[in-house]
């Protein structure tokens, strides 16, 4: 007997988009969590009972740096949650979701002066089911929080592989 085990493994990373529109590698996160939730409505799809690109619609951000961990349920601290459109193409439009091969993608610009007047510190970001509350799907907290403001711009592509 042929036996294959299904995996889920995120990996998430961040560029700032600076004032002049220069992008910047600021963090590249392999190891963030999959909460017990996110793993649950994975299955789900799985099984056909849902679109793999409505597991997750949203993308947050938030003040908390405590570790990650499958129980959480929300981001430790948000201060700014966006709406990602489920868009056919190669991801590059600013906040969409899409699928490639064994990956779905959430894609997000966010600029600092949309999230708050003045600076803003970004040290987690999430993944989730919808925009007020919700499901908590993917948690990562950054290596180092980031700040920004104006029109700095965070851009940050999520991929979570199912292999």
């Amino acid at each position: 007997m042929l036996r294959d085990e299904i995996q889920i493994q995120p990996a998430c990373t961040v560029y700032i988009i600076d004032v002049d529109g220069v992008r910047h590698l600021v963090d590249i996160c392999a190891g963030d969590i999959v909460t017990t939730v996110g793993k649950n409505r994975a299955a789900s799809h799985l099984a056909n009972l849902g679109n793999a690109t409505e597991w997750f619609t949203h993308l947050a951000l938030g003040t908390n740096t405590d570790a990650e961990s499958t129980e959480d349920l929300s981001l430790g601290a948000e201060i700014y949650r966006v709406a990602l459109d489920n868009v056919a193409g190669d991801g590059l439009t600013p906040n969409n979701i899409f699928a490639t091969g064994e990956t779905v993608f959430g894609h997000a610009v966010i600029q600092a002066d949309s999230v708050a007047a003045g600076t803003v510190t970004v040290a987690e970001v999430g993944l989730l089911d919808a925009l007020v509350g919700g499901n908590l799907i993917c948690r990562q907290v950054l290596s180092n929080a980031l700040t920004l403001s104006g029109t700095e711009k965070l851009d940050i592509l999520w991929g979570v592989i199912v292999n």
